[in-house]
This record gives C-alpha cells, sequence and structure tokens, in this order.
C-alpha cells in the first residue's frame, strides 16, 4: 500500500464552477469514503474547508469528526494555529466578507485540537505567484498549459494591480466582484487555475496524492500514481466485490473507521492494489487503453467480476463479525483473481521492454506544442498520462505496433535554466529511450536551393556557443560537432523518395542560445561549420546530453525563415511537415 496520504479537496467552489458538477452532500460523503478505502483511511484536508463547506453539511462533519477521532484525518494549513488562520481569514476575505460570514463572527472553531501547521504553506501567495508569472512571461509548463497562459495575460492589468495587494485573497468569490471580462467565462477560468494551484501545493507540502477521477484535469491529477488512486476504477471494484455498500452507506462513521482498521483491510487492500495493477500492465501491453485508462479498467473489472458468482456474499454492514469475515474472503478472491492476468503478468518486464520502445519527442515553442498536440493523435498514438521525471513533466502517448511516445517541451535555447539541456539531463536521469528528436522550427541558409516548409535533418550539430574573441575582434569557434543518430539520418534520405510538397535536406547544422535575425552572423557561423545547411537553438543542449547518455539523437526540423527579416506566416507550415516527417519516421520502428 502506499506510504502517502490522499488529499481531499472535493468542496471547492471553483471545481464545482469549473467542472459544471453539482458536488453535492451525498457525493462529497462518497468521495469521502473511496478515499478512505483507498488509503486505508490515511486522509488529509485544508483546514479551511472543514469550516468554509463541511460545517453546514451534518453526515460529512460526522464522518469528519469520526475520521479525525480516530487520527485517520489530518487538517492542516500554514498558519501558527487555528485562531490565527482564522483572523488572517478575516485579513483576506474583506471584500467578500458576506460569502464568508463564518470568519466574521463569533462562531468557535471546531476541530480546533486536529488543527497541523504546515510551515512554508502558502497557497494564497502561490496562486498569486504562478499567475503575475504567466503575465510576464514567466509560466511554469508544469501547471498552465500555453493556451491557458494567454488567457491569463488578458487579465494582466486586474492581477497586477489587484491581485497583488497582500490584503486580498486569489479565490473565485474575489473573481467574481472585480473588473474581469468576459463574465462568467474568465471568471470560472481564473477560478479553476486558482484551484488547480491551490491543490498541488498543499499536495506537495503534505506529500499527499491527489485522487484521479474527480477533477478530469491532467495538469493537476497526479497521474505518477494511476490507476492506484483513481476515483472510478475503485468504486466499480468495491461494487463488483460487493462491498459497494461501504462506498453507499452514509450513516455509520464509526463502522467505517473501524473497517479500515482491521487487519483484513489491510489485507485486502494490498490484494486489491496488486489486482489492479496487474490488469492496468495488462492492457498496456496489449494497447489496449482508451484516452482515458479508467474506461479500460473498469469495463475489464465488470468483465472479471461477472466470473465471481455466487462466490460474492454482500457484507452485512450491521454485523461487525460478518463484515470482517467477508472482507477476509474479498481479500482472497481479489488475490485468486490476479491468476486472470497471469500468463501476461509474469512475462513482465522484459515484455514491457520489447514492446514498449520509447521516444522522446522535443519541443520549444508554444506553436511546436499546438501543432505536435494536434499531429501525434491524428498519426494514431493515444494520450495515456503525464508524468515527471526529477523536476520535469512529460505526457505520454501509445499505439498499437508503434514505439511509445514521450512529449517533452523545454524553453527555447540550449543553456538556459529550463533550456533543452537541464531539460534532457533530467528526462534522462530516468529514463532510456531508444531514440530522442527535436522537432520543430529552424532557419535555412540558401534560399536557392531551399524554400520556407522544406524539412531539415541533421547529420552532426555544430555548438556555435563556445568560442574564442580574438584581439581583432574576430570570432575562433570550439565547440563540438556532434553526430547525429545514423539510423535516422539513412532512413531520412531513403523516404525523400516518397513523393511531398516539400523538400527533406539532410546535412549538418549549427545550434546556439541565440534567435538568429542578422544575416551577417548567420554567415559567419559558416566559418565553424562551413556545410551547414540550418540553424536552431536547441539541437546542441539535446545532443551533449544524449551523446553522454548513450541515446541516438536526431533534429528534424522545418525551415521558417533563412536567419533575417523573421515573421510567423511561415512557421505552422514548417513545424507541420517536419513533426509529420519524423512521426513517419517513428511509426516505421527502429531496431
Amino acid at each position: 500500500m502506499t506510504a502517502r496520504n490522499i488529499f481531499l479537496h472535493f468542496a471547492n467552489r471553483e471545481l464545482n464552477k469549473s467542472t459544471s458538477q453539482t458536488i453535492n452532500s451525498r457525493r462529497h460523503n462518497e468521495l469521502f469514503r473511496i478515499a478512505a478505502t483507498l488509503s486505508s483511511g490515511y486522509l488529509c484536508a485544508p483546514f479551511s474547508q472543514v469550516h468554509e463547506q463541511y460545517n453546514n453539511i451534518p453526515a460529512i462533519q460526522r464522518l469528519v469528526s469520526t475520521l479525525c477521532a480516530e487520527n485517520k484525518l489530518l487538517l492542516h494549513n500554514e498558519a501558527r494555529d487555528a485562531y490565527q488562520f482564522k483572523s488572517s481569514r478575516v485579513a483576506l476575505y474583506g471584500a467578500v466578507k458576506e460569502k464568508y460570514s463564518f470568519y466574521f463572527s463569533g462562531s468557535p472553531l471546531t476541530h480546533e485540537q486536529d488543527y497541523r501547521r504546515l510551515p512554508g504553506l502558502s497557497p494564497t501567495n502561490k496562486i498569486k505567484s504562478v499567475l503575475s508569472d504567466a503575465v510576464v512571461g514567466r509560466g511554469s509548463s508544469n501547471l498552465l498549459s500555453s493556451v491557458e497562459v494567454e488567457r491569463i495575460r488578458r487579465q494582466g492589468e486586474f492581477i497586477r494591480k489587484t491581485l497583488d495587494s497582500t490584503d486580498i485573497a486569489a479565490t473565485f468569490s474575489v473573481y467574481q466582484e472585480h473588473p474581469i471580462e468576459p463574465k462568467p467565462a474568465e471568471v470560472i477560468f481564473l477560478g479553476e487555475i486558482s484551484s488547480r494551484i491551490y491543490v498541488r501545493h498543499h499536495a506537495e507540502y503534505s506529500d499527499s496524492v491527489v485522487m484521479t477521477g474527480v477533477y478530469n484535469d491532467p495538469f493537476l491529477e497526479d497521474m505518477d500514481h494511476y490507476p492506484l488512486f483513481d476515483i472510478a476504477v475503485h468504486g466499480q471494484l468495491m461494487d463488483t466485490l460487493g462491498a459497494g455498500a461501504l462506498i453507499n452507506n452514509h450513516e455509520d462513521a464509526l463502522l467505517l473507521c473501524s473497517l479500515i482498521g482491521d487487519r483484513h483491510f489491510v489485507d485486502f487492500c494490498d490484494a486489491r492494489e496488486a489486482f489492479v495493477d496487474a490488469i492496468h500492465k495488462s492492457l498496456l501491453r496489449s494497447s489496449r487503453c482508451d484516452a482515458y485508462p479508467s474506461h479500460s479498467i473498469t469495463t475489464l473489472i465488470k468483465k472479471v467480476g461477472a466470473s465471481f458468482g455466487s462466490q460474492i456474499s454482500r457484507i452485512d454492514l450491521g454485523n461487525a463479525a460478518a463484515m470482517y469475515s467477508g472482507i477476509a474472503r474479498l481479500a482472497e478472491l481479489a488475490k485468486e483473481k490476479i491468476q486472470y492476468f497471469s500468463e501476461e503478468y509474469e512475462r513482465g518486464e522484459s515484455l514491457e521492454r520489447s514492446l514498449r520502445e520509447k521516444v522522446v519527442i522535443h519541443i520549444a515553442t508554444d506553436l511546436e506544442e499546438e501543432v505536435v498536440r494536434e499531429l501525434i493523435p491524428a498519426r494514431g498514438w493515444t494520450y495515456l498520462e503525464t508524468r515527471s521525471s526529477g523536476k520535469v513533466s512529460y505526457n505520454r502517448y501509445i499505439s498499437s505496433g508503434n514505439p511509445e511516445l514521450l512529449l517533452v517541451r523545454s524553453s527555447a535555447g540550449t543553456s538556459t535554466s529550463n533550456g533543452s539541456l537541464v531539460t534532457m539531463q533530467s528526462i534522462l536521469s530516468n529514463i532510456t529511450p531508444i531514440k530522442v528528436i527535436s522537432v520543430g522550427i529552424c532557419f535555412g541558409y540558401d534560399p536557392s536551393k531551399q524554400k520556407a516548409g522544406d524539412i531539415v535533418v541533421s547529420e552532426r550539430v555544430a555548438h556555435y556557443e563556445s568560442s574564442r574573441i580574438n584581439l581583432d575582434g574576430t570570432t575562433t569557434y570550439r565547440g563540438d560537432k556532434i553526430p547525429a543518430c545514423s539510423e535516422v539520418v539513412s532512413r531520412a534520405r531513403s523516404l525523400r523518395v516518397v513523393p511531398r510538397d516539400c523538400t527533406i535536406h539532410v546535412g549538418p547544422t549549427v545550434s546556439g542560445d541565440k534567435l538568429i535575425d542578422n544575416p551577417e552572423f548567420r554567415d559567419s557561423l559558416l566559418d565553424f561549420e562551413d556545410k551547414a545547411i540550418a540553424g536552431d537553438m536547441e539541437a546542441a543542449g539535446l545532443a551533449v546530453v544524449c551523446v553522454q547518455a548513450g541515446v541516438g539523437f536526431s533534429m528534424i526540423k522545418g525551415i521558417a525563415d533563412f536567419g533575417e527579416k523573421k515573421d510567423k506566416k511561415s512557421q505552422r507550415r514548417a513545424a507541420e511537415n517536419a513533426i509529420s516527417f519524423a512521426l513517419e519516421i517513428v511509426a516505421a520502428g527502429f531496431k
């Protein structure tokens, strides 16, 4: 079982608004109970939610009180104690106090004895910081998409002038009161983003897992731990095993706490997790996962459950002895049903390696990201999940008969703090792909032989940043010239026989941190690599890291300009041609 708690944040207004859900008290209670069974009862939640939301819902309040009394639920905040927490809310919510009347009344706090301080936790400041960074162009790719960053920038004046104030909260209710247009769409949008940042910040500081299946938000839900923490999967599994009443019965909180503390239930959790993990791995190896894998897993759970037949006896929730006996039997059944997948499961990691080759696709600009996210599904790959390697997140795409794609984005350039070199170092620290391919746009060298939209495949990359500035003002370049993957180069040359509306050029390229819009500087690089046919800003960093890791590297990019008089007219077509060609090469497979 997991050593990490589950983070609860179900009653949030932003969540309800942004997902168009109405998470009523019954649904809240179900979510709490599923979470309790998923983690054997070890949960954490913001102290604020108990007082802003749950105090008015008796069934949830009883469950929260019981879980806290049994040390199964921790309520945390950044303030020194519960009453400092309340006074800080008065300062933050003065502009909307009618919506947070509890903090402005003399009502006593509940769960004061359950309060846990998390030093360093500061969700309001975190939300403001991420939004402000997005406005000035420092958006985090781990939390925001490029489209979301653009929408946030439209509210730049509000964020700079109003949200920067220390005495105002960053929450949906505050956004409603300010001139954010158009309403309600942008208010809901900012509320959704704030909720995402809030939840991620809390979960990181409490070292907890955000369950999947509630938010429907790939930037928020902790896909690294999928599918062992998915609500839909486990709701279906508990129901199939005859224990659905544990979730749907909302009356006896003590019985739930008694159950999740019982040794038979701990055994059941171990078997259940192995069972779901076996199904998940089986589906991955057979490439039978849908876009969101829980659909495939729950379908298979139903199929397996049909074979249980009369083995299942519904648990008597009124009789503790019968309940424990039933759970013990469920643990045995779950262990038995793992054998349903035994043949595929036992073949394990060697089969996984042979059938699931990984190819990293690297991009560095908003346009490249937009195009690649359109073309990958169009070429038959399906989004699976978002994972992390070190501090860098990436997207996984799978396709029957094709290598798995890992889509990684860096900042533009090689040696910047989030540039291609640092990003790929983080990726390759935990992952060993068979190839790394940098795709997108570049500049060409010879308008007489090349045209905008043509494809460039690098034969070797010359890193021009390392240089000696001589006394006479001339430059002597001293960087590495790193050969690209010969297999990709050879395949690119062979595919030139296929008719297409652009030309494929194979040859040396130059690479460095400079965005070149100067023909004299562009041509000066020919002193370093006299046969260069193109140049970009990221390939050098990737090439260095890949050579050190022993991974084949390639650059496949489309010519958007010729290093002067830059405009955006040809960028999309150049990116589409190059990315499409790269996926064509990947689909043919590698040794």
